[in-house]
């Protein structure tokens, strides 16, 4: 699904990519961008999180000059030195405010923006208006965005309200014995029908920021549920009743035609008015008496 979706084989009008700490969803979104950009889409870039400089360093064989680049990175702390890139945080608020507005590209299918992290907007502003930014871009055009689900300070209501938006869902997690060393990606798709896909993927980005990905498959000989152990695995002193079955028990339980079971044999008489049950597959047994506890 995870290839299907960067090849827009699964059509997304907004794709969400949430990561954390112990998974980097960044290596992904650069391969949104590579593919668009091979396709020779109308891109622009919103820079909340990355210096522009670095995500022009990260598309490959492509005139930069032709993608739109909205710097909104700002080192207000000056960890990093880019260039002077420095303001108060009061003027940060006031640009990130409406940032999103700023992209001009004209309306059409081959419009894509991408959003380095949506986590500095968020953090600066509330949600609403994030969402209704990110609202306008949908009806625009295709987004794609990344954010960081660990550094939000109200995530659950946040991610909610993203989720909600995004057509599909790219939930990032480190690599488990299952993916084979591979980083996991928890797909949820949303389809034009109002069908919901849900899928966990093992995938690898390749030199040229290809994306494979294979659904991961349950380990052999797990089920699904609890397997109850045979009563012959049973410890004698597990309950202070009889729980098992001797031979002779078995066989005479074996032996025993229910009134409402139909014979083996097909019944030869005629009229009398017969009903047969026959048992089906689903079929849930009770074999309580339902007035047991009646005086009768």
């Amino acid at each position: 699904m995870l290839s299907d979706i960067i090849n827009r084989k699964l059509p997304s009008r907004c794709v969400l990519i949430q990561d954390s700490i112990e998974q980097s969803g960044q290596p992904l979104l650069e391969a949104f961008i590579q593919r668009a950009v091979d396709e020779d889409r109308n891109i622009c870039i919103f820079c909340f999180e990355t210096p522009v400089t670095e995500i022009q360093k990260s598309i490959k064989g492509v005139d930069r000059e032709r993608i739109q680049f909205y710097d909104c990175f700002y080192d207000h702390r000056n960890w990093l030195h880019c260039c002077g890139k420095r303001s108060g945080n009061t003027e940060i608020l006031e640009m990130d405010s409406k940032c999103l507005q700023r992209a001009t590209l004209p309306e059409s299918d081959s419009q894509i923006v991408f959003i380095d992290s949506l986590s500095p907007l968020l953090c600066g502003t509330d949600l609403c208006s994030c969402y209704a930014q990110l609202h306008a871009l949908c009806n625009s055009g295709q987004v794609v965005c990344l954010v960081h689900e660990d550094v939000l300070l109200d995530a659950r209501t946040t991610l909610a309200g993203l989720r909600h938006l995004a057509t599909t869902c790219v939930r990032v997690l480190p690599p488990s014995p299952a993916s084979r060393g591979g980083p996991v990606a928890e797909v949820r798709h949303l389809k034009p029908g109002g069908g919901v896909l849900r899928q966990t993927e093992r995938f690898l980005i390749g030199a040229n920021k290809e994306v494979t990905s294979e659904k991961i498959q349950s380990g052999s000989g797990s089920s699904v549920g609890t397997r109850l152990p045979d009563s012959s695995q049973l410890p004698p002193d597990l309950t202070t009743f009889k729980i098992d079955l001797k031979q002779g028990e078995k066989q005479a339980r074996s032996k025993l035609v229910l009134p409402y079971i139909r014979p083996s044999a097909e019944s030869t008489d005629v009229g009398g008015g017969k009903v047969f049950y026959q048992p089906d597959a689903a079929d849930d047994w009770d074999e309580e008496d339902p007035d047991d506890d009646l005086d009768i």
